[in-house]
């Protein structure tokens, strides 16, 4: 009887321990249905505060209206014509970096409007056109772009004339001329005019180059469309913004690239075995969706990556579908990653003309991504006109083939001592400098610009120089890069440490000027610039 009064006890404790356990797990499902519901307020909170803070930046576009009402009675002055000025949806915000870089460009494009599109008013009477040209200025949203159009009512481009400066120029094959459409892009070429004589209103050609520069500078694209005797529309599409966007987390070749959400216009999952039989329809096949035809390419094979494709034949892939004005895309992918919203960030001189590429941004783990702008991408292999891609394209990634440049060394230390020092000796010896005062900042550092060398401290705050090593050991695109750890901490146990994360070489505080010069030039070799005077 004790034995079994004994057990009873035992029996009812663990009920009431399971029932106390079942009220501590109810109380705890509450407790984080709490939690989800104050981590969703916050979220919307945090996505309302930085709409509000990006809404600061917003400038709409009417402010610029008089000062180009202005340039265009001062050119109608100057030139003895008559054109007037009519804008619609002047009302639409621009980012304000956007709004103050555009301003040069449309200033231009209506000063040649002008002076080489608009007639004379004899000459217009003539044609039976008003005397007073119309050139009409249009701003507008299109999907995640804005648009903005200037059309004039003149005598359109000379494509003839453009053809005769082309062929004198060596500029395109006699026996194998490019269309109409393709010769009006060469006024953006660069030192190329149609113009007879040169003055400060040059025809169109003349300063175009520098309008396409500054737009493409913008992530934007310019396009032109003319028709003869009754006149030419310039088409510049910008992006809604340039420091934030949502983007989509792509994969290519183990490669990971984002891609504008906005951009994209619809998204598929596509069989292998229907890939297969795309490929084999012709050289340029074609994607069917809601009745239009897309043309198909690889992401791969848009960058010049080996394209292969997985031995399943059901297995599904991503396949992106864009469309942007007249690009038309399907995009196949090796695999969506994660859609999350980053910040742009510049890629620097190195990378900033290659129009494809609208920036970088670091994830959480310190991977660099570089974002992808995948129209102006097509645009620049004229895959839309149902061309074959070309091959001229290298791949955007490989920054050890950008050539005819000083070298460029990094210098991350906490103490400005060390950096002012060791920036003045590498600049001595021919290379540019750049700095950072700790990990968080070289990792910053490494969007704007890449080194081909970094000199690399290790006792540092927030990031120390094993954890940033470590970073970037682990990044594709950097893993090659040399690093000499230079640092006061000279002990065995540390130096095993840097030699295991792959660091190139370990030298101590303070290290001789004749020491660095000699490993350095073991580590770049014919990459090792030639000393300044």
């Amino acid at each position: 009887l004790d034995r079994f009064s004994m057990i009873q006890q035992l029996s009812r404790g663990l009920t009431e321990s399971v029932s106390d356990l079942t009220d501590i797990g109810q109380s705890l499902d509450l407790l984080v249905r709490d939690t989800d519901a104050i981590l969703l307020q916050q979220s919307r909170l945090n996505t309302d505060i930085q709409q509000g803070l990006m809404n600061t930046r917003l400038l709409p576009f009417n402010g610029l209206v008089p000062r180009f009402e202005r340039i265009v009675r001062q050119t109608n002055s100057e030139l003895g014509k008559k054109a007037e000025l009519i804008v619609h949806g002047a009302n639409r915000e621009l980012d304000r970096t956007i709004l103050d870089r555009i301003v040069a460009p449309i200033e231009h494009l209506l000063r040649n409007a002008i002076a080489h599109g608009i007639e004379s008013p004899e000459k217009r009477s003539e044609l039976a056109k008003d005397e007073t040209g119309t050139l009409t200025l249009t701003i507008a949203r299109d999907g995640s772009e804005i648009l903005i159009t200037l059309a004039d009512d003149g005598q359109g481009i000379n494509i003839e004339n453009i053809k005769k400066k082309a062929l004198k120029q060596n500029l395109v094959n006699p026996d194998n001329l490019p269309s109409d459409e393709e010769l009006i892009q060469l006024i953006l070429t660069s030192g190329f005019s149609t113009a007879d004589n040169v003055s400060q209103l040059s025809g169109r050609g003349v300063g175009m180059d520098i309008v396409s520069s500054e737009i493409r500078a913008l992530k934007g694209r310019l396009s032109i469309q003319s028709v003869t005797g009754q006149g030419t529309t310039f088409s510049i599409r910008l992006p809604l913004t340039l420091s934030i966007m949502q983007a989509l987390l792509v994969s290519s070749h183990e490669q990971q690239y984002a891609i504008p959400l906005a951009t994209v216009h619809a998204g598929e999952r596509i069989a292998v075995e229907d890939i297969k039989a795309l490929l084999e329809q012709d050289s340029q096949p074609r994607y069917e969706y809601n009745g239009a035809y897309y043309p198909f390419i690889p992401l791969a094979k848009l960058l010049n990556q080996p394209f292969n494709l997985p031995d399943n034949p059901k297995l599904q892939l991503p396949l992106l579908l864009f469309r942007s004005g007249d690009i038309h895309i399907a995009l196949l992918v090796d695999s969506i990653d994660s859609n999350r919203e980053i910040v742009l960030k510049s890629v620097g001189e190195q990378l900033g003309n290659i129009a494809a590429i609208n920036g970088a941004t670091i994830l959480g783990d310190g991977q660099v991504v570089f974002i992808l702008d995948i129209p102006t991408l097509v645009d620049t292999t004229n895959l839309s006109a149902g061309n074959e891609i070309q091959e001229t394209l290298s791949p955007i990634v490989e920054l050890d083939e950008i050539q005819d440049r000083t070298p460029i060394a990094m210098v991350v230390d906490d103490s400005i001592t060390m950096r002012k020092a060791s920036g003045n000796l590498l600049k001595r010896h021919g290379f540019d400098v750049i700095t950072a005062r700790d990990g968080i900042d070289a990792v910053a550092q490494l969007t704007e610009q890449a080194p081909d060398i970094i000199l690399l401290d290790v006792e540092m705050p927030r990031m120390d120089g094993f954890e940033f090593a470590t970073l970037v050991r682990n990044n594709d695109q950097y893993k090659d890069l040399p690093i000499i750890m230079i640092t006061s901490r000279t002990g065995d146990k540390h130096r095993d440490r840097a030699m295991n994360i792959g660091v190139n070489a370990y030298m101590g505080k303070p290290y001789q000027e004749t020491d660095l010069v000699e490993t350095m030039q073991r580590l770049l070799g014919d990459n090792y610039p030639p000393a300044r005077h």
